[in-house]
């Protein structure tokens, strides 16, 4: 998976008698706002990914999937509005894969050294951090957590993030915040609890400049049905 933040050109070639077959499926950010996914386990995840531009996501499908992609590139029996029923019914079941290897699965992204046991162990660390409150958290409870010592963690952060772990403790609940006032109607006050800041103007200073925009911009109302 690759996620386009904004607009990009993208050049596929291949080596000349060569044969591919491939499903290619895009995306909207318009679809992915109106499909209730910021309800769902794993929504941060999806939601975090979709705004990297060129995040590069890699997993490999199962015997399943590989037999309903099949099913896309063969003629199939159906014809017309049954066909197209056909075809987005499997469609479906290829994202809702694709997504749970991003929201559940801590597989190895390219340039990353660390083996799978230290990719495991980071995403305890990050589960221990979306349930805990964001004052509290110290390297040591993340360490501990992790089974490693302080420097192990600090490296396997450097490795999977490019950060240390304050760095990125402090960017992933400004997102966390971000995402509560865009999509799930959180006022700024209760943004900035969210992220950890007792103060709000202290909040809307960090997120201003880690955003370039403030909280109240692009804020949804919640919906009451």
């Amino acid at each position: 998976m690759i996620a386009r933040a904004r607009p990009e050109l993208f050049e596929r070639r291949g080596q000349k008698g060569t044969r591919v077959r491939k499903v290619s499926v895009t995306l909207s950010h318009d679809w992915l706002a109106e499909s209730d996914l910021g309800a769902g386990d794993g929504a941060f995840d999806i939601w975090r990914f979709s705004q990297s531009h060129l995040a590069q996501r890699y997993w490999r499908p199962n015997s399943r999937i590989v037999a309903l992609s099949e099913s896309i590139l063969s003629e199939a029996h159906y014809t017309g509005s049954f066909r197209t029923l056909h075809l987005e019914s499997r469609v479906l079941d290829l994202i809702a894969t694709a997504f749970s290897s991003l929201a559940y699965d801590p597989a190895p992204q390219p340039g990353r050294s660390l083996c799978m046991r230290d990719l495991r162990r980071m995403r305890l660390v990050e589960e221990y951090l979306d349930a805990c409150n964001p004052d509290t958290v110290t390297l040591e409870d993340m360490a501990r957590m992790a089974g490693v010592s302080i420097s192990t963690l600090q490296r396997m952060f450097q490795g999977v993030h490019g950060m240390g772990a304050f760095e990125f403790v402090r960017r992933r609940n400004l997102e966390r915040a971000r995402f509560a006032l865009d999509h799930q109607g959180l006022s700024v006050k209760e943004a900035a609890y969210l992220a950890g800041y007792s103060n709000p103007a202290n909040f809307s200073t960090a997120f201003r400049r880690h955003f370039g925009r403030s909280p109240r911009h692009g804020r949804r109302e919640p919906q009451v049905s």
